[in-house]
């Protein structure tokens, strides 16, 4: 028979290893993002956008995660992010959407604020 202070001992352990695994999961996904060429697309166009820039009238770093996909198949991609930009005067969230064709470079399609 198990006593009580075993079981949430196990329970404990269970939970933390899965707290672990998960906050892995999420710094890998981090780095993964922020190396891709589509993101790095999103950043020089964040950086170059002057009403971006007009309205935090600087920009100091961005969001540790950002959120979105990027999806590729046979050359072609698509990729979306929402990125947190944080300014002088204020934080922003810039959404991108972008496109590659094979062979080609990450183009931005569109790029709004919210």
């Amino acid at each position: 028979m198990m006593n009580k202070s075993n079981g949430l001992l196990k329970i404990l352990k269970v939970f933390g290893i899965g707290l672990i695994l998960f906050v892995f999961f999420l710094l890998i996904m981090n780095k993964i993002m922020k190396s891709s060429d589509a993101y790095k697309v999103s950043i020089e166009h964040i950086e170059k956008n002057q009403e971006i820039i007009k309205e935090l009238k600087m920009i100091k770093d961005y969001g540790f995660m950002p959120t979105g996909r990027i999806k590729t198949e046979n050359g072609f991609g698509t990729a979306k992010f929402k990125i947190k930009v944080i300014g002088e005067s204020k934080n922003l969230f810039v959404n991108t959407y972008l496109e590659k064709t094979p062979n080609g470079e990450w183009k931005l399609l569109k790029l709004n604020t919210n």
